[in-house]
């Protein structure tokens, strides 16, 4: 009985959030990938987050950057402006950017899969 009552709650709990990133999804156009990565900045994908779609050759405010997630395949992260500098691939949860040998994310692009 605990562990339903639990798990009730935990539903209510967690309702509004699920909802809100529905809401924050991003319109996707047919034939555009469905890969995005997000940027957070505190360690274990906490503290501020903004969600990219698509390449991004100077990232504004990437020193701030401490963890990342990638959804729909992997991207390459760089410490440099316009894929310079130290170059990463990330896929999945990077809790912590040092674990991928970065300081700061500058650039972004995902990588495209050449598979038919």
């Amino acid at each position: 009985m605990r562990v339903l009552l639990a798990a009730m709650a935990l539903a209510v709990v967690a309702t509004p959030a699920l909802a809100q990133r529905a809401a924050d999804a991003p319109n996707w156009i047919p034939g555009q990938s469905r890969s995005t990565i997000t940027i957070y900045t505190q360690q274990g994908l906490q503290g501020d987050a903004t969600m990219f779609t698509r390449d991004q050759s100077h990232i504004s405010g990437g020193e701030r950057a401490v963890s990342l997630e990638t959804k729909g395949g992997a991207w390459e992260v760089c410490d440099g402006v316009s894929f310079t500098g130290q170059c990463r691939v990330a896929e999945g949860w990077t809790m912590n950017l040092r674990d991928l040998g970065l300081r700061r994310v500058r650039s972004i692009r995902p990588i495209v899969s050449t598979e038919s």
